[in-house]
């Protein structure tokens, strides 16, 4: 459970966003019928409820990785490690349902509504809900499985905005203060991008030329670019319409001499016919911008809401902290 993915906003005092990764809520593994022949036991205790280990094995198969490690090396060490890291998460969120309940926590339309979002997100990857169900039956999971654990999730959502307050105010100062003591965060990287058309010269250099030519006519009359591209280049980018995006760096790295032109050549002009080697290309840069720090005004809510969630995770881990000591917690996993 990943009880700090909630996003605090000043803007949104509700704070709600994409809130945790929850297991697997209380119930929803041994609501899958343990097999007969596997040996159950107890692995943790809070207050009177259990988790066995049937649980807690199927809440670490969901992971990629340790059904990696299992099927290389059932007695991995580091299948243990993900198991103990895993119970202690299952403990908290138990913890966590058995608030709700306390709370009497409803269930409403709304959230069925997000649900059913949630649960396209998850399929998305698989294509569709149906191929996704597939994936887990492979798994040996029920589908259900996902679906409690999703509203699980929405549901203690719901439990952390009633219990810990979102209304987060940031000093003024105490931005300015991080922008001054962490500059290397705020900066605008470098980038070029570049748009080119090429052909090849092949077995008639002039031919090629003249074609080429008479496409860069195309783009002076006012054809796009971009099209003039798609339709006669022979250059790697041609489905691109001829984009170049050079990425950290305001220089241009393309084959003698266009690398070299590039670099010289202002943003929206159109070069002229450029002789390569193997080719002939006309290119226009399209956009050039250099590395440059950000001024705090331009990252004031980005700022503004790293501090907010920095306080809301400190008042979650006090929030937690007094839920276990409240609570009667034995751990049996070694």
């Amino acid at each position: 459970m990943n009880l700090r993915s909630i996003d605090v906003s000043a803007r949104a005092a509700s704070a709600t966003a994409a809130l945790l990764v929850v297991l697997a809520a209380p119930g929803i593994a041994r609501a899958q019928a343990t097999p007969p022949d596997y040996v159950d036991r107890i692995v943790a205790v809070v207050n009177d409820e259990v988790i066995t280990s049937f649980e807690l094995e199927k809440v670490c198969e969901l992971r990629r990785e340790f059904r990696q490690l299992k099927q290389q090396n059932p007695t991995d060490p580091q299948l243990d490690l993900i198991r103990l890291r895993s119970l202690k998460l299952l403990v908290d969120e138990r913890l966590l349902t058995q608030l709700v309940v306390e709370e009497k926590i409803e269930w409403t339309d709304a959230d069925d509504e997000q649900l059913e979002q949630a649960l396209l997100k998850e399929a998305k990857p698989h294509g569709s809900i149906e191929a996704l169900d597939a994936a887990l039956r492979k798994l040996d999971i029920d589908p259900e499985f996902l679906r409690e654990r999703l509203k699980t999730e929405i549901t203690l959502s719901k439990l952390f905005l009633r219990k810990i307050r979102a209304d987060i105010f940031i000093r003024p100062e105490d931005m300015r203060k991080y922008y001054e003591e962490n500059p290397g965060e705020f900066f605008r990287a470098a980038r070029v991008v570049v748009r080119q058309l090429y052909l090849s010269k092949g077995n008639n250099p002039a031919d090629a030329r003249l074609r080429i030519e008479q496409a860069r006519s195309r783009i002076v009359a006012g054809e796009d670019f971009e099209e003039v591209a798609r339709e006669i280049s022979e250059g790697p980018k041609r489905d691109d319409g001829g984009l170049w995006p050079f990425e950290g760096t305001h220089r241009v790295e393309m084959i003698p001499p266009i690398g070299e032109i590039a670099n010289g050549l202002p943003v929206g002009e159109l070069s002229e016919v450029i002789d390569t080697r193997r080719g002939w290309a006309v290119i226009r840069v399209e956009e050039r911008q250099r590395r440059e720090v950000k001024t705090f005004e331009q990252v004031q809510d980005e700022i503004q809401s790293t501090l907010q969630r920095r306080e809301w995770d400190r008042r979650l881990d006090k929030w937690m902290s007094e839920l276990r000591r409240r609570a009667f917690i034995r751990e049996f996993l070694k």
